[in-house]
Formats: structure tokens, C-alpha cells, sequence
């Protein structure tokens, strides 16, 4: 996915489009998409705002029902901030930026591989290669600035009571028992043997000034399969032959689920492109590439003999225990990577070169062919036609959320 520029620098450049006097049909087609961006992405981004401000009604709710009951000092960290995130269709992130490095990092660090021997090159490589670094350290920040200390000043029977009312008897049950019992061993603790589960192995109701915001703004809760095993029968049969519960209670409105496999348009836009680009880097002389069924090329597989020697598997499937490796069914090797070249360099800074040489050939071969910029078209325009799609299920879900707002205000 391709990260958008805001609203209003993409309308800007649309109307200068628009206001083009020899305009192609090609291009009156790129500002149409453009727009349609435009549109969707502010779409999006309301709806995160919104699902933002939901959360902060929910938090207002249950707030208002506990100081109600003369709990006016909360548990912070039960009320964090609602961290807007950008609302799809804008991620600079594509699946083949793992092996294909862009311009300005494979004359540096190649492919991230030799090229990176400390945290501080990870750190730097990480921030150029996929512009990551910064957000971390912000959600890291954020956490650590819930200033919680006016709840843990109360009295423990005064938080054992707010407990109480926030969630009810039974969920808070395991958390009173300790304010009660500070000095509980770790043994103590699990002969408590406390599981939030109820004797037909269901997650335990919510209570409390919990159960009151959601009956309130929701209705009633409602016990569900748990989702995420649909597609995978043999681990949910798993957990419950273990006991795991495979219920869960549910409320709220649902999100519209965009389904995009940008990665199977990705392939099918690039046959041409693909088969030109391994082309150019066996004429290139860098040896005779495949991609794999997921449209990869084995890079690292192929750095990985280069730094650590062909048999560097048998080394790894050596440090496994022989009953774990048989039950993996040994460690695969990739195919599609060619042979290592006969005058391999055996110096460290020649294996570097080597690297960040190839990274430059792929970056060239791309450049020449136009396989990135076909693969990127492919897999943006795959993500756009699927929320395009979905438009009208996203107004929908909008209004959904704007009504919990007005609901929730009245109740305040």
C-alpha cells in the first residue's frame, strides 16, 4: 500500500490535472483515480476520527456511571487514549519491498543484510528502507505517559471497590483478591487459580458500570464463537481439545472488513515485467532467478550462502532438537536462487560489495524493465478498487458510529 498525501495537496494537484489543456485519455483516467483517492481517503480518515470519539464516549459513559456511585478518582490505564491511525489505502508498504530495495537504499546498505552489524545500522537502515523507527518510540512514549499515581494513592479496599463497580462481583473477583492480599506468594497465587471463565468454560460477562455503557449504547451483550480459525478448523479443534475457551462476548458496531489480496493483483500485473526483469539479471550476470509461487524472489537465502556458506541450513538444523526438526519436517530450501558465483569474494568488505553490487543490479533491471512501477500500480490500484467497493458499507458504518455519539451525549 501506498502512503496518500492529505486531502487537500492530492485535490490541489487533481485540479491542476483537470485544468491541463492536452490532456490524455490515459491521464484524464490517473486523475479520476487520484480523486477517487482523494474521496475514499478522507472517508477513512473520518471514520478512524469518529471511531475515536466513540471510544471516548464509551470512557464517558462508564465514568459517569462510577462517580454516580462516588468513584471519582479512575484507573488511567483503563481509559487510554484512542490512537487515530490513518484509515487504509495509505501505507507505503508492499510485500516485494522485502527483496527489491529502493534506489536510495541499495547503493548504501544493499539489501540490509552484511551491510547491517550493529542496533544503531538497524535502526537507520529500518528508518531509509521502510521509513519505520519513529512511530515505536511514539506508542512507547505514550505509555509511558499514563500518569496513574491519584488511583494508586486511594486505599486498596477503595480501588477494590472501584473494581467492583466497574466491571462487577465476578470479572473483578482475581484483581480484588490480590489488593486484599499484597503479599501474596506466587504460589498463593496460583492455588487462587482464578481462570475469568464460567462452568460452561466461557469468558465471564462483563459487570459493573461496563455492562451499563454497553447495554446503553448497544443492547446487550451478546456470547459469540470467537473469530480468526474460518480458515483454520485444525487450530480451533486444538484449543478446544485444551480447554481454551472458543466463545467471546460481543458488542459495539462492527467495522466493514475490506477484503484485498493485493499480493495475487501484484502477480498478475507483472507476468511481463517479472519474466524481463530475472531476464535482465542473468543477462546482467548475476546467475538465474525464479520467483516463488507468492512472487518473491529467495534473497535471502542466497546472502545467507553467501555469508555463511551453501550448508549454512545444516548448520541451523543443527541447533534444533532432532524431535522438533522431524515434526517441522526438516528445514526447507528455498528454490529459484542461482548458483554462488566462482569468484565469490572470501573477504568480508568483498561479500558487502557483493551485496550491495546485486541490490543496485535489481534496482537497475526494475528501473530498466518497469517491474516496480508495474507491481506497485497493480497492488495500489487492487487496494483501491476493494475499498471502492465497499464505499457504501463505509458510509454506513460512519453513520453507525455517529449515532453511538448522539446517544451516548444524550445519556451525559
Amino acid at each position: 500500500m501506498r502512503r496518500w498525501k492529505s486531502a487537500a495537496s492530492l485535490a490541489a494537484a487533481a485540479a491542476v490535472l483537470a485544468a491541463a489543456s492536452a490532456c490524455t485519455p490515459d491521464e484524464s483516467d490517473q486523475a479520476g483515480e487520484e480523486d477517487e483517492k482523494v474521496a475514499l481517503v478522507d472517508l477513512l480518515n473520518e471514520n478512524e476520527r469518529l471511531r475515536a470519539d466513540v471510544a471516548d464516549a464509551e470512557y464517558a459513559v462508564i465514568k459517569d456511571c462510577l462517580e454516580e456511585q462516588g468513584h471519582s478518582v479512575h484507573d488511567a490505564h483503563l481509559f487510554p487514549a484512542w490512537t487515530e491511525e490513518d484509515g487504509g489505502l495509505q501505507d507505503s508498504w508492499h510485500d516485494f519491498d522485502n527483496w527489491l530495495p529502493k534506489p536510495e537504499v541499495a547503493s548504501e546498505w544493499g539489501f540490509g543484510v552484511g551491510t547491517v552489524v550493529s542496533n544503531e545500522d538497524y535502526e537507520e537502515y529500518e528508518e531509509v528502507a521502510y521509513g519505520v523507527g519513529g512511530e515505536e518510540e511514539e506508542i512507547a512514549e505514550s505509555t509511558e505517559e499514563i500518569d496513574n499515581s491519584a488511583f494508586e494513592a486511594l486505599p486498596a479496599e477503595e480501588r477494590a471497590a472501584w473494581y467492583i463497580a466497574y466491571e462487577g462481583e465476578e470479572l473483578s473477583e482475581f484483581t480484588v483478591w490480590t489488593l486484599e492480599h499484597p503479599d501474596a506468594t506466587e504460589d498463593e497465587i496460583r492455588a487462587y487459580d482464578w481462570t475469568g471463565l464460567d462452568e460452561d468454560n466461557n469468558p465471564l460477562k462483563p459487570g459493573g458500570c461496563r455492562l451499563t455503557m454497553i447495554e446503553a449504547l448497544y443492547g446487550e451483550p451478546e456470547l459469540v464463537p470467537m473469530g480468526g480459525f474460518e480458515d483454520d478448523p485444525e487450530m480451533a479443534a486444538e484449543m478446544e481439545a485444551s480447554g481454551e475457551p472458543m466463545n467471546e462476548w460481543s458488542w459495539g458496531v462492527d467495522e466493514p472488513a475490506v477484503e484485498v489480496d493485493s499480493n495475487a493483483a501484484y502477480i498478475e500485473g507483472t507476468v511481463e515485467e517479472s519474466q524481463a526483469f530475472i531476464s535482465c539479471l542473468s543477462d546482467g550476470g548475476w546467475g538465474d532467478w525464479e520467483f516463488d509461487e507468492w512472487g518473491s524472489l529467495p534473497v535471502n537465502h542466497y546472502l545467507s550462502m553467501v555469508y555463511q556458506g551453501e550448508d549454512y541450513l545444516e548448520e541451523e538444523a543443527a541447533m534444533y532438537d532432532p524431535a522438533e526438526l522431524e515434526d517441522m519436517g526438516g528445514l526447507e530450501t528455498p528454490e529459484g536462487a542461482p548458483d554462488l558465483p566462482v569468484d565469490l569474494p572470501t573477504d568480508d568488505a568483498g561479500k558487502v560489495a557483493h551485496e550491495i553490487a546485486l541490490a543496485e543490479a535489481f534496482v537497475a533491471c526494475s528501473d530498466e524493465t518497469g517491474f516496480r512501477d508495474a507491481a506497485v500500480e497493480a497492488w495500489d490500484n487492487a487496494e483501491l478498487y476493494a475499498y471502492r467497493d465497499a464505499e457504501t458499507e463505509l458510509f454506513a458504518y460512519q453513520e453507525e458510529l455517529r449515532a453511538v455519539i448522539a446517544d451516548a451525549q444524550k445519556l451525559l
